[in-house]
């Protein structure tokens, strides 16, 4: 499970990815158009370095106990994070998480 790993900090978004060849027929005020956008969720997690492994292994365990009816392909995009300052209180870094 995600929470199991050591996050220190954690964002989860409702957005639509597009580029999918497949449109979806929809109706707007009477006119017919094609939807491109497919919905996901995107999680964005910050971790220390030496957790990155432990945390894609837990995250793909979590998906993959999930019917395959219930999802669709995903990507793990894994940078860097060069540093991160909380506004309201000035703090940097680790601290700031």
């Amino acid at each position: 499970m995600v929470t199991s790993a050591y996050v220190h900090g954690l964002t989860v978004m409702d957005v639509a990815m597009a580029g999918l060849p497949q449109g979806k027929p929809a109706t707007y005020r009477g006119s017919e158009y094609e939807i491109h956008l497919t919905p996901q969720v995107r999680l964005d997690i910050a971790i220390d370095d030496d957790e990155v492994d432990r945390m894609v292994d837990a995250i793909l365990r979590s998906v993959r106990r999930v019917p395959a009816s219930q999802f669709r392909e995903g990507l793990l995009y894994i940078t860097a994070l060069e540093e991160v300052v909380r506004i309201r209180t000035g703090e940097v870094g680790l601290d700031a998480l």
